[in-house]
């Protein structure tokens, strides 16, 4: 990725019943609504209003990638959302998890290589091993797996930070003086992050609209 898109959103209010129903671009889900399946994409950020409840009728389908996660979270810090399957169970990958009550006829749900963020009711959540991930490449985007390695200059096609993983900008990141990693997520996360070595004016930057969610320590 040379540059540096604007997500879709996606806004669905009041009291709806929908079928078949995708989303492609991140969603704002308020109010208590009905589908038969729901499909959720890598990613991308979902926001549920606190206090009140999705159901879903037959298939909820929350696969993200170690190159793109699928964040699901309440709209408020601290107050739960609920999500109810009424046929069936859920099984999931590569997720964040916040503030999210499941309910339905089979839990819990199930969420592997996947981060609990805290304050989730009726699930599993088992989170995948830690890794270091270093920048290469130069100039890029941040969900860009082709800027991404397991060593320092190593090879790329690596998995996208998540919030238990180390990121490091080193002496082999960076091409040109100038280069620029570009925030391109809602949320890009990492735990720690270290820029001890990297070659000359490096900046970090995005859309302000945009957050970067650093859970461990920041060492320039």
């Amino acid at each position: 990725m040379g540059s540096n898109p604007t997500p879709s959103v996606t806004s669905i209010k009041g009291e709806n019943i929908f079928r078949t129903t995708t989303l492609l671009g991140e969603g704002h889900i308020f109010g208590t609504n009905t589908f038969t399946d729901l499909t959720l994409t890598k990613s991308n950020t979902y926001y549920f209003e606190h206090e009140q409840t999705q159901t879903v009728l037959d298939h909820l389908t929350i696969n993200g990638a170690c190159t793109g996660l699928i964040a699901l979270q309440s709209d408020e810090n601290a107050m739960q959302a609920t999500l109810y399957k009424a046929n069936g169970g859920v099984s999931g990958e590569y997720l964040l998890v916040r503030d999210i009550r499941a309910e339905g006829i089979q839990l819990p749900f199930i969420a592997n290589n996947s981060v609990d963020m805290g304050n989730n009711e009726g699930w599993d959540i088992n989170s995948g091993t830690p890794l270091d991930l270093y920048w290469v490449g130069g100039t890029g985007c941040w969900s860009d797996s082709l800027h991404w390695s397991g060593a320092s200059g190593g090879n790329v096609g690596y998995c996208i930070p998540t919030p238990v993983d180390n990121v490091f900008f080193d002496q082999n990141s960076f091409i040109t003086w100038q280069d620029s990693v570009i925030l391109d997520l809602v949320n890009a996360t990492c735990h720690n992050m270290n820029w001890t070595g990297a070659a000359g004016t490096p900046t970090l930057t995005g859309d302000d609209t945009l957050n970067l969610r650093i859970y461990g320590s920041l060492t320039l």
